[in-house]
Protein backbone atom coordinates (compact mmCIF):
# COMPACT_ATOMS: atom_id res chain seq x y z
CA UNK A 1 0.00 0.00 0.00
CA UNK A 2 2.67 2.52 1.05
CA UNK A 3 5.17 1.48 -2.35
CA UNK A 4 1.44 2.37 -4.40
CA UNK A 5 0.93 5.72 -2.49
CA UNK A 6 4.62 6.59 -3.03
CA UNK A 7 4.23 5.87 -6.81
CA UNK A 8 1.33 8.35 -6.96
CA UNK A 9 3.22 11.35 -5.13
CA UNK A 10 6.54 10.65 -7.49
CA UNK A 11 3.83 11.05 -10.68
CA UNK A 12 2.24 14.22 -9.32
CA UNK A 13 5.46 15.54 -8.73
CA UNK A 14 6.91 14.87 -12.25
CA UNK A 15 3.57 16.20 -13.51
CA UNK A 16 3.57 19.10 -11.30
CA UNK A 17 7.30 19.71 -12.61
CA UNK A 18 6.34 19.33 -16.37
CA UNK A 19 3.22 22.04 -16.10
CA UNK A 20 5.58 24.21 -14.50
CA UNK A 21 8.39 24.01 -16.97
CA UNK A 22 8.74 27.31 -18.52
CA UNK A 23 8.05 28.32 -22.23
CA UNK A 24 10.40 29.78 -23.91
CA UNK A 25 8.61 32.90 -26.16
CA UNK A 26 10.45 33.03 -30.09
CA UNK A 27 9.44 35.23 -32.80
CA UNK A 28 10.15 34.44 -36.07
CA UNK A 29 9.44 36.10 -39.64
CA UNK A 30 10.40 36.14 -43.13
CA UNK A 31 10.17 35.17 -46.59
CA UNK A 32 10.71 32.03 -48.58
CA UNK A 33 10.44 32.27 -52.33
CA UNK A 34 8.40 29.38 -53.99
CA UNK A 35 6.78 28.48 -51.00
CA UNK A 36 3.15 30.41 -51.41
CA UNK A 37 0.36 29.17 -49.43
CA UNK A 38 2.47 26.45 -47.73
CA UNK A 39 3.36 25.47 -44.07
CA UNK A 40 6.07 25.72 -42.14
CA UNK A 41 6.39 23.08 -39.36
CA UNK A 42 9.15 23.53 -36.24
CA UNK A 43 10.64 20.44 -34.85
CA UNK A 44 13.07 19.55 -32.39
CA UNK A 45 16.34 18.69 -32.97
CA UNK A 46 16.86 15.92 -30.28
CA UNK A 47 18.32 13.01 -31.48
CA UNK A 48 16.87 11.05 -28.25
CA UNK A 49 13.73 12.04 -28.80
CA UNK A 50 13.47 12.25 -32.56
CA UNK A 51 12.43 15.54 -34.18
CA UNK A 52 9.40 16.33 -32.52
CA UNK A 53 7.17 19.18 -33.85
CA UNK A 54 6.92 21.73 -31.48
CA UNK A 55 4.80 24.76 -33.73
CA UNK A 56 3.64 25.29 -37.11
CA UNK A 57 3.01 28.34 -38.92
CA UNK A 58 1.73 29.11 -42.50
CA UNK A 59 2.99 30.98 -45.37
CA UNK A 60 0.84 33.49 -47.14
CA UNK A 61 0.67 33.84 -50.97
CA UNK A 62 3.50 36.44 -51.38
CA UNK A 63 6.00 33.79 -49.48
CA UNK A 64 6.15 35.81 -46.04
CA UNK A 65 5.58 34.51 -42.39
CA UNK A 66 5.28 36.50 -38.94
CA UNK A 67 4.43 33.87 -36.04
CA UNK A 68 5.10 33.73 -32.35
CA UNK A 69 5.39 30.68 -30.77
CA UNK A 70 7.21 28.89 -27.37
CA UNK A 71 9.64 26.17 -27.22
CA UNK A 72 10.44 23.78 -24.11
CA UNK A 73 14.03 24.33 -23.64
CA UNK A 74 17.17 26.07 -25.34
CA UNK A 75 18.05 23.21 -27.92
CA UNK A 76 18.89 22.63 -31.98
CA UNK A 77 15.35 23.04 -33.82
CA UNK A 78 14.71 22.09 -37.16
CA UNK A 79 12.64 25.03 -39.57
CA UNK A 80 11.25 22.69 -42.42
CA UNK A 81 9.42 23.43 -45.58
CA UNK A 82 6.13 21.10 -46.97
CA UNK A 83 9.16 20.39 -49.76
CA UNK A 84 11.27 18.83 -47.35
CA UNK A 85 13.73 21.16 -47.48
CA UNK A 86 14.95 21.75 -44.00
CA UNK A 87 17.55 24.73 -42.10
CA UNK A 88 18.89 24.19 -38.70
CA UNK A 89 17.93 26.73 -35.89
CA UNK A 90 19.57 27.35 -32.31
CA UNK A 91 16.30 28.79 -30.67
CA UNK A 92 17.64 29.49 -26.46
CA UNK A 93 14.47 32.02 -25.80
CA UNK A 94 13.37 35.80 -26.49
CA UNK A 95 14.81 34.82 -30.08
CA UNK A 96 13.87 37.14 -32.62
CA UNK A 97 14.63 35.55 -35.93
CA UNK A 98 14.61 36.52 -39.66
CA UNK A 99 14.82 33.95 -41.90
CA UNK A 100 14.75 35.21 -46.02
CA UNK A 101 15.29 32.06 -48.60
CA UNK A 102 14.68 30.27 -51.54
CA UNK A 103 12.16 27.09 -50.85
CA UNK A 104 13.90 25.26 -54.00
CA UNK A 105 17.37 25.03 -52.52
CA UNK A 106 16.63 26.42 -48.81
CA UNK A 107 20.56 25.78 -47.05
CA UNK A 108 22.34 27.51 -49.84
CA UNK A 109 19.98 30.21 -50.51
CA UNK A 110 18.94 31.31 -47.12
CA UNK A 111 19.96 34.64 -44.83
CA UNK A 112 19.23 34.28 -41.38
CA UNK A 113 18.90 37.80 -39.25
CA UNK A 114 19.25 37.76 -35.37
CA UNK A 115 20.83 34.56 -34.52
CA UNK A 116 24.48 34.48 -35.22
CA UNK A 117 24.48 31.18 -33.83
CA UNK A 118 21.94 29.55 -36.44
CA UNK A 119 23.79 31.78 -39.19
CA UNK A 120 27.60 30.22 -38.49
CA UNK A 121 25.52 26.65 -38.44
CA UNK A 122 23.85 27.42 -41.74
CA UNK A 123 27.64 28.86 -42.66
CA UNK A 124 29.00 25.48 -41.93
CA UNK A 125 26.81 22.86 -43.72
CA UNK A 126 26.84 24.99 -46.86
CA UNK A 127 30.61 24.10 -46.76
CA UNK A 128 30.54 20.44 -45.84
CA UNK A 129 27.06 19.36 -47.72
CA UNK A 130 28.83 19.55 -51.12
CA UNK A 131 32.61 18.03 -49.67
CA UNK A 132 30.53 15.16 -48.53
CA UNK A 133 28.57 14.88 -52.08
CA UNK A 134 32.16 14.88 -53.35
CA UNK A 135 33.73 12.00 -51.28
CA UNK A 136 30.83 9.93 -51.91
CA UNK A 137 30.97 10.53 -55.62
CA UNK A 138 34.83 9.38 -55.30
CA UNK A 139 33.63 6.32 -52.95
CA UNK A 140 31.23 5.25 -55.89
CA UNK A 141 34.03 5.29 -58.24
CA UNK A 142 36.27 3.37 -56.32
CA UNK A 143 33.22 0.57 -55.79
CA UNK A 144 32.95 0.44 -59.47
CA UNK A 145 37.11 0.75 -60.08
CA UNK A 146 39.04 0.14 -57.33
CA UNK A 147 42.05 0.06 -59.48
CA UNK A 148 41.70 4.13 -60.15
CA UNK A 149 42.54 4.42 -56.41
CA UNK A 150 45.66 6.71 -56.91
CA UNK A 151 43.67 9.04 -59.14
CA UNK A 152 41.24 8.89 -56.56
CA UNK A 153 43.60 10.38 -54.22
CA UNK A 154 45.26 12.85 -56.48
CA UNK A 155 42.01 14.29 -56.83
CA UNK A 156 40.46 14.25 -53.42
CA UNK A 157 43.69 15.22 -51.40
CA UNK A 158 43.38 19.34 -52.22
CA UNK A 159 39.69 19.12 -51.68
CA UNK A 160 39.97 17.41 -48.12
CA UNK A 161 42.75 19.84 -47.12
CA UNK A 162 41.26 22.77 -48.33
CA UNK A 163 37.78 21.35 -46.21
CA UNK A 164 39.54 20.33 -43.37
CA UNK A 165 41.61 23.72 -43.09
CA UNK A 166 37.79 25.28 -43.30
CA UNK A 167 36.31 22.95 -40.57
CA UNK A 168 39.36 23.46 -37.88
CA UNK A 169 39.03 27.15 -37.99
CA UNK A 170 35.47 27.12 -37.89
CA UNK A 171 35.82 25.24 -34.43
CA UNK A 172 38.40 27.72 -33.29
CA UNK A 173 36.06 30.46 -34.10
CA UNK A 174 32.98 28.57 -32.34
CA UNK A 175 34.19 27.28 -29.80
CA UNK A 176 32.14 29.83 -27.34
CA UNK A 177 28.76 29.13 -29.72
CA UNK A 178 26.32 26.20 -29.78
CA UNK A 179 26.91 26.35 -33.71
CA UNK A 180 30.10 24.63 -32.54
CA UNK A 181 27.34 21.46 -32.95
CA UNK A 182 28.00 21.16 -36.48
CA UNK A 183 31.39 20.30 -36.90
CA UNK A 184 30.73 16.77 -35.15
CA UNK A 185 29.65 15.77 -38.81
CA UNK A 186 32.87 16.53 -40.09
CA UNK A 187 34.57 14.81 -37.08
CA UNK A 188 35.60 11.07 -37.50
CA UNK A 189 34.72 9.45 -33.92
CA UNK A 190 36.91 6.67 -34.76
CA UNK A 191 39.99 8.29 -36.24
CA UNK A 192 39.55 11.62 -34.19
CA UNK A 193 38.08 10.90 -31.01
CA UNK A 194 39.80 13.34 -28.64
CA UNK A 195 38.69 16.39 -31.04
CA UNK A 196 35.26 15.16 -30.47
CA UNK A 197 35.68 14.32 -27.28
CA UNK A 198 36.94 18.24 -26.86
CA UNK A 199 34.11 19.30 -28.73
CA UNK A 200 31.35 17.72 -26.59
CA UNK A 201 33.02 18.81 -23.85
CA UNK A 202 33.08 22.29 -24.93
CA UNK A 203 29.55 22.21 -25.81
CA UNK A 204 28.57 21.17 -22.13
CA UNK A 205 30.28 24.24 -21.25
CA UNK A 206 28.78 26.65 -23.74
CA UNK A 207 25.40 25.40 -24.00
CA UNK A 208 24.85 22.68 -20.81
CA UNK A 209 20.49 23.46 -21.23
CA UNK A 210 20.71 21.85 -24.12
CA UNK A 211 19.09 18.11 -24.21
CA UNK A 212 20.92 17.81 -27.22
CA UNK A 213 23.87 18.22 -25.85
CA UNK A 214 23.56 16.50 -22.10
CA UNK A 215 22.67 13.66 -24.18
CA UNK A 216 25.77 13.41 -26.56
CA UNK A 217 27.73 14.43 -22.88
CA UNK A 218 26.07 11.60 -21.20
CA UNK A 219 27.21 9.40 -24.52
CA UNK A 220 30.73 10.43 -24.28
CA UNK A 221 31.38 8.07 -21.31
CA UNK A 222 29.61 4.84 -23.02
CA UNK A 223 31.65 5.83 -26.29
CA UNK A 224 35.08 5.86 -24.21
CA UNK A 225 34.34 2.48 -22.46
CA UNK A 226 33.60 1.14 -25.58
CA UNK A 227 37.14 2.35 -26.87
CA UNK A 228 38.85 1.14 -24.03
CA UNK A 229 37.50 -2.44 -24.51
CA UNK A 230 38.48 -2.69 -28.14
CA UNK A 231 42.12 -1.11 -27.36
CA UNK A 232 41.95 -3.97 -24.42
CA UNK A 233 41.10 -6.44 -27.51
CA UNK A 234 43.98 -5.27 -29.91
CA UNK A 235 46.05 -7.59 -31.70
CA UNK A 236 49.21 -8.35 -29.47
CA UNK A 237 47.33 -7.75 -26.03
CA UNK A 238 47.33 -10.73 -23.82
CA UNK A 239 43.68 -12.49 -23.98
CA UNK A 240 42.12 -11.89 -20.42
CA UNK A 241 41.48 -15.18 -18.86
CA UNK A 242 38.13 -17.29 -18.89
CA UNK A 243 37.07 -19.80 -16.46
CA UNK A 244 33.29 -20.74 -17.02
CA UNK A 245 31.74 -24.08 -16.33
CA UNK A 246 31.46 -26.83 -19.02
CA UNK A 247 28.89 -29.51 -20.33
CA UNK A 248 29.79 -31.24 -16.97
CA UNK A 249 29.04 -27.74 -14.56
CA UNK A 250 33.47 -28.20 -14.31
CA UNK A 251 35.20 -25.25 -14.99
CA UNK A 252 36.80 -25.05 -18.42
CA UNK A 253 40.16 -22.64 -18.60
CA UNK A 254 41.03 -20.59 -21.63
CA UNK A 255 44.86 -20.82 -20.66
CA UNK A 256 44.79 -24.79 -20.23
CA UNK A 257 45.21 -24.41 -23.89
CA UNK A 258 48.18 -21.73 -24.09
CA UNK A 259 50.55 -23.17 -26.66
CA UNK A 260 47.25 -23.88 -29.43
CA UNK A 261 46.20 -21.55 -31.54
CA UNK A 262 42.64 -20.71 -30.26
CA UNK A 263 39.42 -19.59 -31.90
CA UNK A 264 37.47 -18.21 -29.07
CA UNK A 265 33.80 -18.49 -29.97
CA UNK A 266 31.06 -16.60 -28.73
CA UNK A 267 27.76 -17.81 -29.48
CA UNK A 268 24.45 -19.25 -28.73
CA UNK A 269 21.74 -22.13 -29.56
CA UNK A 270 19.19 -19.30 -30.08
CA UNK A 271 21.42 -17.27 -32.32
CA UNK A 272 20.67 -18.14 -36.32
CA UNK A 273 23.71 -16.66 -37.92
CA UNK A 274 25.87 -18.29 -35.23
CA UNK A 275 24.21 -21.60 -36.57
CA UNK A 276 24.65 -20.94 -39.97
CA UNK A 277 28.63 -20.28 -39.07
CA UNK A 278 29.28 -23.32 -37.02
CA UNK A 279 29.77 -25.34 -40.39
CA UNK A 280 32.89 -22.83 -41.09
CA UNK A 281 34.21 -23.46 -37.47
CA UNK A 282 34.03 -27.00 -37.31
CA UNK A 283 35.57 -27.07 -41.47
CA UNK A 284 38.73 -25.01 -39.67
CA UNK A 285 38.85 -27.23 -36.83
CA UNK A 286 39.19 -30.62 -38.79
CA UNK A 287 41.50 -29.10 -40.96
CA UNK A 288 43.67 -27.63 -38.39
CA UNK A 289 42.67 -29.17 -35.51
CA UNK A 290 46.01 -31.57 -35.90
CA UNK A 291 48.60 -29.03 -35.91
CA UNK A 292 47.66 -27.20 -32.66
CA UNK A 293 44.16 -25.69 -33.55
CA UNK A 294 41.50 -25.50 -31.08
CA UNK A 295 38.17 -23.80 -30.43
CA UNK A 296 37.00 -22.73 -27.36
CA UNK A 297 32.96 -22.04 -27.50
CA UNK A 298 30.94 -20.11 -25.39
CA UNK A 299 27.28 -20.15 -25.39
CA UNK A 300 25.25 -17.37 -24.66
CA UNK A 301 22.11 -19.47 -24.28
CA UNK A 302 19.65 -18.65 -21.72
CA UNK A 303 19.34 -19.79 -18.12
CA UNK A 304 17.46 -23.04 -18.02
CA UNK A 305 18.30 -23.19 -21.55
CA UNK A 306 20.99 -26.13 -20.96
CA UNK A 307 19.44 -28.89 -22.65
CA UNK A 308 19.26 -26.76 -25.51
CA UNK A 309 22.76 -25.64 -25.84
CA UNK A 310 23.72 -29.69 -25.48
CA UNK A 311 21.49 -30.55 -28.42
CA UNK A 312 22.87 -27.47 -30.64
CA UNK A 313 26.53 -28.88 -30.03
CA UNK A 314 25.42 -31.77 -31.52
CA UNK A 315 23.27 -31.04 -34.07
CA UNK A 316 25.94 -28.92 -35.54
CA UNK A 317 28.50 -31.54 -35.03
CA UNK A 318 30.87 -29.00 -33.08
CA UNK A 319 33.53 -31.88 -32.10
CA UNK A 320 35.82 -30.19 -29.98
CA UNK A 321 35.62 -30.90 -26.02
CA UNK A 322 35.94 -26.85 -24.94
CA UNK A 323 32.43 -25.92 -24.62
CA UNK A 324 31.62 -23.28 -21.55
CA UNK A 325 28.34 -21.49 -20.45
CA UNK A 326 27.21 -19.76 -17.37
CA UNK A 327 23.58 -20.17 -19.14
CA UNK A 328 23.51 -15.95 -18.38
CA UNK A 329 22.73 -14.56 -21.91
CA UNK A 330 24.58 -11.66 -22.73
CA UNK A 331 25.21 -11.43 -18.73
CA UNK A 332 27.44 -13.95 -18.97
CA UNK A 333 31.29 -12.95 -17.40
CA UNK A 334 33.35 -13.89 -20.32
CA UNK A 335 31.10 -11.85 -22.81
CA UNK A 336 31.87 -8.86 -20.39
CA UNK A 337 35.38 -9.45 -19.91
CA UNK A 338 35.46 -9.61 -24.48
CA UNK A 339 33.11 -6.75 -24.40
CA UNK A 340 30.51 -9.07 -26.37
CA UNK A 341 27.59 -6.76 -27.65
CA UNK A 342 26.41 -9.27 -30.35
CA UNK A 343 27.11 -12.97 -31.47
CA UNK A 344 28.79 -14.01 -33.58
CA UNK A 345 31.85 -12.64 -31.92
CA UNK A 346 35.36 -14.43 -32.53
CA UNK A 347 39.04 -13.89 -30.83
CA UNK A 348 41.69 -15.83 -32.24
CA UNK A 349 44.31 -15.89 -29.76
CA UNK A 350 48.07 -17.60 -30.68
CA UNK A 351 50.15 -19.72 -28.79
CA UNK A 352 51.29 -17.06 -26.45
CA UNK A 353 47.76 -16.60 -25.22
CA UNK A 354 47.88 -13.18 -27.45
CA UNK A 355 45.33 -11.37 -29.36
CA UNK A 356 45.39 -11.86 -33.21
CA UNK A 357 42.13 -10.59 -34.18
CA UNK A 358 38.93 -10.63 -33.46
CA UNK A 359 35.57 -11.35 -35.45
CA UNK A 360 37.10 -13.15 -37.96
CA UNK A 361 34.05 -15.73 -39.52
CA UNK A 362 33.99 -17.78 -43.06
CA UNK A 363 36.60 -16.75 -45.42
CA UNK A 364 38.35 -14.27 -43.32
CA UNK A 365 39.44 -17.31 -40.60
CA UNK A 366 40.03 -19.41 -43.33
CA UNK A 367 42.96 -17.04 -44.53
CA UNK A 368 44.08 -16.50 -41.27
CA UNK A 369 44.87 -19.85 -40.45
CA UNK A 370 45.81 -20.54 -43.97
CA UNK A 371 48.60 -17.43 -43.14
CA UNK A 372 49.34 -19.16 -40.01
CA UNK A 373 49.54 -22.59 -40.63
CA UNK A 374 50.89 -22.44 -44.20
CA UNK A 375 48.40 -24.34 -46.01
Amino acid sequence: MKKGFSLVIILMICVINFAQQKQLPVHLEGLVVGASNSTVNILNQNIEKGRVPVASFPIDEKGGFVTDFTVPFSDYYVFRLENGQSLNLILLGNDTIKVYADAKSLLFNCNIVGSESSSNMKEFYTNYVPFKQFEDSLKQVLKVNPSAQGSVNIAFKPKAEQFYGYRNQFIKANTNSPALLASLTAVSQENEFPLYKQIINRLNEVFPTSPTVKMLFNQLATIENQRKAKEKLAPGNPAPEIVIPGVDGKPIKLSDLKGKIVLIDFWASWCGPCRRENPNVVKAYQKYNKDGFEVFSISFDKPGQKEKWLAAIKQDGLIWPNHGSDLNYFNSQAGRDYSVRSIPFTCLVDREGNIVATNLRGAQLEAALKQIFGY
